[in-house]
């Protein structure tokens, strides 16, 4: 008969195991919440992908129902489409936003560079900033409430990397960093992708942290089999196979190297589907409530199991002063231009104050990324804006199109391109020409939008435009002669900016 351990230096070291699986690593919430349930308190925590960010939430300090409102109500779609928010971008770079398609290239020694097509994760770095702020002023993920691992892999040395240290977001988002989807994260030297793809339950990791017992949870389980089914018609399908072959060896000596392995049923469900928390949780309390007699073994007695909660939901930071703020990463852009976007004072940390800061700044359009980290100090800590300019810029093409109906229900179509050159000096100073051709018209401007002090905001704005259209004379129904109009004049604008907001 299994019995329960009521002492806790008796009982054995427990480590959980959180496979990969995209967002079907949100059933991790749904097991977290039965074994808590259980009274099964865990020592030791690690994971892989998505896996790794309910791990980082839990060992940070976060509980399991806390998860699952977050989750549930968070718009996924908005923070996965990586696209800055458009009350937050630079009153020109709305404009811009409004006339070209969303692809943005770069010009670099007279070759067209392009910019990545996948996610730089800006939206998404922001909100596991915001997951992990209980665990500010802690790099030695040991020190966690529960002590941690995430795995990521190396690009450069083709290898499975445990992360221990550093920023937890940081390491968060490395490990679920899935190629084609998000960018890699850069750190130490090393280019780092999502762990799944050598090792997408890292069985090992933990134990070799010191557990005595590892469950260990896969959310893929379901979903392998579900593709093997597949006729691979479909992109994704033929990807999610690929991937799935790729990790089955490795993952089945994981799995076997486990005391308990829970598989949550996905059966109708798939790894791209983040907007169905609300049914991807659930299974995985089944899951466990099925091992119930299984799991039992491990669980304490209510005093034992307190204390283990008091521990893992242990506050550190209930309030964070901030003695300075610092900015690092930019190059081309003067430190003086993105100081104008931060509201952030010295004094008590302001939440929304400071992702407001980071949207502002992201907004501007020089960024690929912009980060914010805690760092303590003697007194308070220092709030660093940490930014990685855009490889492909600071000169940029765009391109879009322009249809106008005549009165006739004639549809005329116009080709746009523009050529935008910024930071041309400290104060912000850019060049944009736009070009237009096709239809009845044609169109060129050239504008140089120089900022001329810090924090005034005031502008100069001279530009050169041409238009030319042809027009077709009529005489009753009959088209007796074609003319053709050109305009050449200059422009002088002069005004103040209010960044977002829009200029006068």
């Amino acid at each position: 008969m299994l019995t329960s351990l009521h002492a806790a230096e008796e009982r054995p070291k427990i480590g959980l195991v959180l496979g990969g699986g995209g967002a079907l690593g949100f059933a991790h919430i749904g097991v977290l919440q039965e074994l808590e349930k259980l009274q099964i308190p865990i020592d030791y925590i690690g994971g892989t992908s998505m896996g790794a960010v309910v791990a980082g939430m839990y060992a940070s300090g976060m509980a399991p129902d806390e998860m699952e409102r977050q989750f549930t109500t968070m718009d996924w779609w908005e923070v996965l489409k990586d696209r800055s928010s458009y009350q937050f971008l630079d009153y020109r770079r709305k404009l811009d936003d409004k006339r070209f398609m969303g692809m943005e290239f770069g010009l670099k020694d007279r070759k067209v560079v392009f910019s990545p097509g996948v996610a730089h994760g800006q939206k998404l770095n922001n909100v596991l900033e915001t997951f992990t702020l209980n665990s500010t002023g802690i790099s030695d993920f040991d020190e966690l409430n529960i002590p941690y691992r995430a795995v990521a892999t190396d690009l450069r040395s083709g290898t499975s990397v445990v992360l221990k240290s550093g920023n937890l977001a940081q390491a968060m988002r490395a490990s679920l960093a899935v190629p084609g989807a998000f960018t890699p994260v850069r750190m130490d030297g090393m280019v780092l992708v999502d762990g799944g793809i050598l090792n997408n339950i890292p069985v090992e990791v933990v134990r070799g942290m010191g557990a005595d017992i590892i469950i260990a949870v896969d959310v893929g389980a379901t979903a392998a089999d579900k593709s093997a089914e597949s006729d691979f018609r479909s992109l994704g399908s033929v990807v999610g196979r690929t991937y799935s072959l790729m990790q089955r060896p490795e993952q089945e000596k994981q799995l076997a190297l486990a005391d308990v392995v829970i598989s949550p049923d996905l059966p109708d469900l798939s790894a791209s589907q983040f907007h169905k928390a609300e049914e991807i949780i659930p299974p995985g309390r089944k899951a466990v409530e099925q091992l119930r007699g299984r799991l039992g073994q491990y669980s304490v007695d209510a005093a034992t199991f307190e204390a283990f909660l008091k521990k893992q939901r242990l506050r550190h930071n209930e309030e964070i002063i901030i003695g300075d703020v610092k900015i690092t990463g930019n190059k081309a852009v003067s430190e003086t231009v993105i100081r104008d976007r931060i509201k952030t004072k010295k004094g008590p940390f302001q939440l929304d104050t400071v992702r407001a800061d980071l949207s502002r700044i992201h907004g501007m359009g020089d960024f690929q990324t912009v980060t914010g980290n805690l760092n303590p100090l003697d007194e308070g800590y220092e709030l660093e804006y940490i930014t990685a300019e855009k490889f492909w810029g600071p000169t940029y093409l765009h391109f879009g199109t322009k249809v106008e109906v005549t009165t006739g229900a004639t549809a005329l179509w116009s080709i746009l391109l523009n050529y935008t050159r910024t930071q041309l000096n400290p104060l912000g100073g850019e060049v944009q020409i736009d070009l237009e051709g096709g239809g009845h018209k044609r169109f060129a401007r050239g504008e140089w939008y120089q900022p001329v002090s810090w924090g005034e905001h005031v502008f100069l704005a001279p530009s050169l435009i041409y238009s030319g259209e042809d027009i077709d004379v009529y005489q009753g129904d009959t088209d007796v002669a074609d003319m053709e109009q050109h305009l050449a004049y200059g422009a002088f604008d002069a005004g103040v900016s209010f960044f977002e907001y829009g200029e006068i």
